[in-house]
């Protein structure tokens, strides 16, 4: 059980973001886990992030960085996490995105009044 909350802000070539998430039920206590992220577009095309992650539960601090490659029609990304403090800990997540575009599921045309 717990609530969580963020807030971020994005232009056209960058974004940030923060976001904060009480735990009241993992540990025997109420835990906060605290975040904060940047991305910037570079080349129109190519996602470059990094992070920072503390997690009162598990008394840590983590740093994390990513790449990727963003299309009209698909995105592939790649990201690594590891904590800095705390027991060590590395995480590598990689995602792929296809975009279908809706307008192709539709069967036939809509009248709009």
């Amino acid at each position: 059980m717990g609530v969580a909350g963020g807030i971020g802000y994005g232009k056209e070539l960058f974004s940030l973001e923060g976001d904060l998430a009480a735990d009241f039920t993992t540990w025997d206590r109420t835990t906060v886990r605290a975040m904060a992220g940047g991305e910037v577009l570079a080349g129109d095309h190519f996602p470059l992030r990094a992070g920072y992650r503390y997690d009162d539960g598990a008394k840590s601090h983590s740093i994390s960085g990513g790449l990727g490659y963003i299309d009209t029609t698909f995105a592939a990304e790649i990201a690594v996490r590891r904590v800095v403090s705390g027991e060590a800990a590395t995480a590598i997540v990689f995602g792929f995105t296809y975009h279908l575009d809706s307008n192709g599921l539709t069967q036939g045309e809509t009248d709009s009044f």
